[in-house]
């Protein structure tokens, strides 16, 4: 078998669909929200730099939550790029409720979505919290599994 050397051989352009960068997130803190009424970043943030204003960006995020109180305790997240929303586009708070229960309930949520940021200049994925009811709303660090990754996709 001979190697193909693809950078001896000018431009190239990968098919639709193929995989053209990935990044991941670093360590970050936990949050812990303690007033309802205010989306408030999780410090779960990545940035990555398209390639081509056509390409795609997967995000995949990982997100150890908690909310705490008094029943019913409610909370919620959301995904922006750049400061605009691009997941739960009309502000759902309630991605994490529990009712007829005190103390404390826990969650994992995964967010697996589709972007197309339209830009060649670097973008940052940020994603939030909100506590609707409740005293407390976690989002754990990177040491307990939270994390984000970013794959260019071909356009």
């Amino acid at each position: 078998g001979k190697v193909l050397d693809l950078k001896s051989q000018g431009t190239v352009t990968m098919p639709t669909g193929s995989l053209l960068q990935t990044v991941q997130t670093g360590a970050f803190s936990r949050l812990t929200i303690t007033s309802t009424g205010s989306w408030v970043s999780t410090g779960n943030t990545l940035a990555i730099t398209p390639s081509s204003t056509s390409s795609k960006v997967l995000i995949s995020i990982t997100q150890p939550i908690a909310v705490a109180g008094s029943t019913p305790m409610r909370g919620g997240l959301r995904l922006l790029r750049n400061g605009v929303v691009v997941w739960n586009t009309d502000g759902f708070q309630e991605h994490i409720q529990v009712r007829n229960a005190d103390n404390e309930h826990h969650a994992v949520v995964t967010i697996v979505h589709l972007d197309s940021p339209s830009s060649s200049s670097a973008v940052t994925y940020t994603l939030y919290a909100y506590l609707l009811t409740g005293t407390h709303f976690y989002a754990f660090e990177s040491s307990k599994g939270a994390a984000m990754l970013l794959q260019e996709i071909q356009g």
